[in-house]
């Protein structure tokens, strides 16, 4: 008997070593952001590399949950195929708050069983894990993608960032590196940047889809700098696109060393450089050049879509070693060029006053609030008048108290009172829900407002802001959903400020949303009874919503709108100036009205269109509008339009909604 007992022990061992051996490993390394510096609340790229022991192609789903901001869990989720032997590089793209904890990667098969799970340690107050640092508003993140210079690596180490708002705030500069291979793929992934520069790197090894990212990121308001040097742009390659003209044949440029670095001095210093120039003449609208005391244009700056491009001729290393101040100071001219509200400003940040363990919100945030604010304006989520409390509270004291006392007492019942008591108290419950759903939580609403920028001539971009008020808690789905759209929860900030040690934030909300093919579309929208959510989209505009020729005769201006939508313009105003506005009512759809009149001085005529005109300077926006003040400084005029109740392309799946959409068109127009 006992031989037997050991025998099955003995079996029953080997099976479960077997099965410990079969059972499928994995090794993922997870890191955040640019070389570890993220902007919070803001799109963030994220790395995950994947090897396992697989044996055969394994296909599953990687997905990354983390708090996003106060209330919401954001999960983003992308479809995978493992290799056995080659790891699995993924550059994905996700938001993150700024006291954040932790990060949960997880993978699951094709059929949706578990088959990996782990938390990696962001940092806390306590025990930061991982060096991520959070980049304020007032800091410059620069990205540095290919080859480098010394002088641009020393630059954060004597030099600082400046506001050139009022108040001037300081900041540092952060200066971050990645390999070509490692570049997103996503637009979304060079959003927290404030300048991708592109030093002279092997143009041929950026993929096609890296490529096309970064055009979408400069026409949404990105900021690149390229650097050329030995490695020549190809003609047909996709970055070709930023540039304002087709690029010269590399030719030998002799260059004076006083007249580049900006120096005095008796004795010329010449060096020659392979510089790499534009052809043709004249340059494009508002594009700047500065030929260095030469006669060819050795670096040139202007406006593509809402972003900034700047073309460097030549490498700063062909010059050799130069001198650190003089050198560094070259990078500093080159980027305030491009960055605009902000200068690289000589001195090392003084880092004194600053405290690691909090972040300070920017304006962009509090206008996002105020969208927010508007957002929740609904009836339903209004208290109720306080009579109606007084009164339900009233009535159920007398049903339990004198009217339950008397009527027991005339029947000689009193000891059912504990009955009575129980039954009033589910009724008056049962009448305190359903009525207060009869009253305010019977409708679904969806509250909307949308502000779509464009550039005649050219593409344009749209941001739209959401609220959704469930009247049952559910998960809820999204109908009208494209490719190219990038949505993520938004929410109310409560503070200016944000803590580490602030463990007061649940993430009681979630969003789960599935990011391939260049979009990050929501799955699951689970959102409790009574409350709304609110989300964010941005994508690429189709086309645009109204077009519009612009022209000065005399003291009067000539102005054309054509209405190109199916749907009416309410009022809407042209900036011919940065002071004065000529303003034009309704245009029916499909329609075209002729104006001819002076403008009207107004310095702030932003108050014509007085729904939602903090959108412009919300997430998702900002950028674009300063982008369209420098246009408008530059000669161009702007065209504002507000529709009358625009259809929604988004609504919820197979649900009734109660709908209230206001659309915002803003088009750049080159004045005749």
């Amino acid at each position: 008997m006992k031989r037997v007992i050991w025998t099955c022990c003995f079996i029953l061992l080997c099976n479960s070593l077997t099965v410990a051996a079969d059972k499928p490993k994995y090794n993922v390394d997870f890191s955040i952001g640019w070389g570890g510096c993220y902007r919070p609340m803001e799109w963030t790229p994220l790395e995950i590399q994947i090897t396992s022991n697989h044996k055969k192609p394994f296909g599953g789903l990687v997905s990354v949950s983390a708090d996003q901001d106060d209330l919401t869990k954001l999960t983003v989720a992308h479809p995978m195929v493992l290799t056995p032997d080659l790891p699995l590089h993924l550059p994905l793209v996700s938001k993150f708050t700024f006291n954040l904890n932790e990060c949960k990667v997880r993978i699951d098969d094709h059929n949706g069983r578990f088959a990996w799970e782990n938390d990696y340690k962001a940092g806390n107050y306590q025990n930061r894990l991982g060096n991520i640092t959070a980049v304020t508003h007032n800091d410059l993140l620069i990205g540095m993608v290919g080859g480098h210079s010394a002088n641009l690596r020393n630059l954060p180490k004597h030099y600082h960032s400046q506001s050139q708002s009022q108040s001037n705030e300081n900041g540092q500069i952060h200066l971050k590196r990645k390999l070509l291979r490692m570049l997103p793929w996503d637009w979304t992934g060079y959003a927290s940047l404030d300048l991708l520069v592109l030093y002279n790197p092997d143009w041929n090894k950026i993929r096609d889809d890296q490529a096309e990212a970064i055009v979408q990121w400069v026409g949404k308001g990105g900021k690149v700098l390229f650097v050329f040097g030995s490695k020549p742009l190809p003609g047909k390659h996709p970055l070709a696109k930023l540039l304002p003209q087709k690029l010269a044949p590399q030719r030998k440029i002799r260059v004076d060393l006083r007249k580049v670095l900006q120096f005095r001095s008796q004795t010329a210093s010449i060096k020659t450089v392979n510089a790499t120039l534009p052809q043709g003449d004249p340059l494009p609208f508002n594009w700047e050049t500065d030929e260095m005391g030469t006669n060819s244009p050795l670096y040139a700056v202007g406006p593509v879509g809402f972003g900034q491009v700047g073309m460097l001729a030549f490498n700063p290393n062909d010059l050799g070693t130069l001198p650190k101040k003089r050198g560094e100071s070259f990078w500093a001219r080159q980027m305030n060029k491009l960055l605009g509200s902000k200068d690289i400003t000589l001195g090392k940040y003084d880092d004194s006053d600053n405290n690691d363990y909090s972040f300070q919100l920017g304006d962009s945030h509090k206008s996002t609030n105020r969208v927010l604010d508007k957002l929740l304006q609904i009836p339903e989520l209004k208290p109720l008048n306080i009579w109606w409390v007084v009164l339900l509270l009233g009535l159920l004291a007398v049903a339990i108290g004198p009217v339950d006392y008397f009527v027991l007492k005339r029947l000689g019942k009193l000891p059912w009172t504990w009955i009575t008591t129980l039954t009033m108290l589910v009724v008056f419950s049962w009448l305190a829900y359903y009525g207060v759903r009869w009253i305010r939580g019977n409708v679904m609403r969806v509250q909307a407002v949308s502000v779509v920028d464009g550039i005649a001539g050219g593409s344009g971009w749209e941001t739209r802001y959401m609220g959704i008020f469930a009247s049952a808690s559910d998960d809820y789905q999204l109908d009208g959903l494209a490719r190219s759209q990038w949505w993520s929860s938004i929410a109310p900030t409560r503070n200016e400020d944000y803590y580490y040690y602030d463990e007061s934030n649940f993430a009681m909300r979630r969003l789960i949303c599935l990011q391939q093919d260049g979009s990050n579309v929501p799955q699951s929208v689970p959102i409790s009874i009574w409350s709304m959510q609110c989300l964010m989209e941005e994508s690429p505009a189709p086309a645009m919503p109204l077009a519009a020729q612009v022209r000065q005769a005399g003291r009067e201006w000539a102005i054309r709108i054509i209405n190109l939508s199916d749907t009416p313009i309410r009022q809407g105003y042209v900036q011919v100036t940065p002071n004065k506005a000529v303003r034009f009512e309704a245009v029916p759809a499909k329609g075209t009205i002729e104006i001819r009149k002076p403008a009207v001085k107004n310095v702030n005529s932003r108050s014509y269109l007085v729904s939602y005109s903090e959108a412009f300077s919300a997430h998702g926006t900002a950028k674009r509008t300063k982008a369209i003040d420098e246009y408008l400084h530059s000669g161009a005029s702007i065209v504002y339009a507000e529709y009358d109740n625009a259809p929604l392309p988004v609504t919820v799946k197979d649900r009734t909604t109660k709908t209230n959409h206001v659309k915002l068109a803003r088009l750049v127009v080159f004045s005749k």
